[in-house]
């Protein structure tokens, strides 16, 4: 008899789990047969936990970017090269 598999996928939002599950035949309305294998993988988050609420990992990074690029723009006007350091 033929063996069916179905690979099962459980997306988070900080991990991923799955899961091989095995059929006899081609009807896969009842309950597998077995376990082939399973696991998870787990993401360290993307937010960091302040004494205000959370806080993206990356929002200091893009604030200080953020801030070179408006000195990059505004430095034409006064008559200033942009700073060449970067």
């Amino acid at each position: 008899m033929q063996k069916t598999r179905v690979l099962g996928l459980d997306l988070g939002t900080s991990s991923l789990g799955w899961s091989i599950l095995e059929w006899e035949g081609q009807d896969l309305s009842g309950l597998p047969s077995r376990i082939v294998d399973s696991g998870v993988r787990i993401f360290p988050e993307g937010v960091s936990k302040t004494k205000t609420g959370e806080e993206s990992l990356s929002a200091q990074r893009r604030l200080k970017r953020h801030s070179r690029r408006q000195i990059d723009r505004r430095a034409p006007v006064f008559g200033t090269p942009p700073p060449k350091n970067r």
